[in-house]
């Protein structure tokens, strides 16, 4: 019996997917959490600080889908309240983000945007927001 093996960077892109399912919480311009499901949705609830708020409003709310392809994270707003706070994040970051990850444990990750910026984020494993309680 032939065993074919699967390539090395979809044995990774799975072992990412299994890290990566759960809450995580990141702190720039406030607090933003992110649910990735197994299932490939996903949810997040932005908290902005004053500046931020001026241009995207205090709080969002968003649905998403994820997938992990060759080392790349990409997130997908599919669609999120208060709509007009979520219509200027989508205006001035794009529908689709994608970064590529540059670390992943347990309890943390490290990702670099896709984008002229290269800025990166790092995100930690967090309990859920006291709103998806």
């Amino acid at each position: 019996m032939l065993s074919v093996e699967k390539p090395a960077s979809t044995s990774r892109d799975e072992e990412l997917r299994t890290l990566l399912v759960g809450y995580w919480n990141h702190v720039e311009n406030g607090q933003q959490w992110i649910e990735n499901r197994a299932d490939g949705t996903s949810r997040m609830l932005l908290k902005l600080d004053f500046v931020a708020s001026l241009l995207y409003g205090s709080e969002s709310s968003m649905q998403l889908t994820w997938q992990v392809q060759d080392g790349v994270l990409t997130h997908t707003v599919l669609d999120g309240t208060p709509k007009k706070n979520v219509d200027a994040i989508v205006r001035d970051y794009g529908k689709v983000r994608t970064y590529t990850i540059l670390e992943s444990t347990e309890e943390r990750m490290l990702l670099e945007a896709h984008d002229s910026s290269k800025s990166r984020e790092l995100w930690t494993r967090t309990p859920p927001p006291k709103e998806w309680q």
